[in-house]
């Protein structure tokens, strides 16, 4: 079916915006204030009591922290050794890690592993900002999350802006990402666009900015 751009005859008395999300998070902390002699601790209150050490087998996994070390020998060629074993290897270990990469924390995610990740992040981020200013500010970041504006994705077959045109109460929420080159006429999984998902969702005040700014219906 073609695309048009027509006005909506719709009434607005169906149209309700709520935000269901408590932006207030409470955390509760508390501080162990008992306390014990130091004179009153045995040999009890060890983990390796009535254990013999050669029995005693530590647990040397570090969080982000790899026993092997990548060396070099006089030739140049490179060998592994691992810290805790004493083993040296030719071949690079399976769990061997960068010790810088581990530091600054790189990224070995796919592309496609950064998607899954970060549309749903966004999804939840249009839907629930505070402010156009926050969310501006978000966008601009040097993480670069702009670049899945227009991705669909999900088992409903959206993108960001889709999500935040059916949802976010705020249209200049929806305005800031018109101008930040959100597609307005791209199509879902299911072939609507913008202004059809929210004709059906009851987002009139919506609806109408797009058809405003070129936004085309098929329904």
């Amino acid at each position: 079916m073609a695309l048009r751009n027509a006005g909506l005859q719709m009434s607005t008395n169906n149209y309700s915006a709520s935000n269901s999300h408590d932006s207030q998070h409470h955390l509760s902390m508390g501080r162990n204030s008992a306390s014990a002699s130091y004179a009153n601790l045995d040999a009890s209150s060890y983990g390796t009591t009535g254990q013999s050490l050669d029995d005693y087998n530590p647990n040397y996994d570090v969080a982000g922290e790899s026993a092997w070390t990548a060396l070099q020998d006089e030739t140049g060629h490179t060998y592994y050794s691992n810290s805790h074993t004493g083993e040296v290897t030719w071949d690079k270990p399976a769990n061997y890690t960068d010790s810088l990469d581990a530091a600054i924390g790189v990224n070995h995610m796919t592309p496609e592993q950064e998607r899954d990740k970060e549309i749903p992040f966004l999804k939840d981020m249009v839907r629930n900002c505070p402010t156009k200013s926050y969310l501006q500010q978000f966008l601009n970041g040097p993480e670069n999350y702009l670049r899945h504006l227009n991705q669909n994705h999900g088992p409903e077959g959206t993108n960001v802006f889709h999500h935040a045109c059916i949802y976010n109460p705020k249209l200049d929420v929806v305005d800031l990402l018109v101008s930040s080159k959100a597609e307005i006429n791209k199509f879902s999984n299911g072939g609507l666009t913008a202004v059809d998902l929210c004709k059906n969702a009851g987002r009139i005040d919506v609806a109408r900015y797009l058809l405003a700014r070129g936004g085309m219906t098929r329904l």
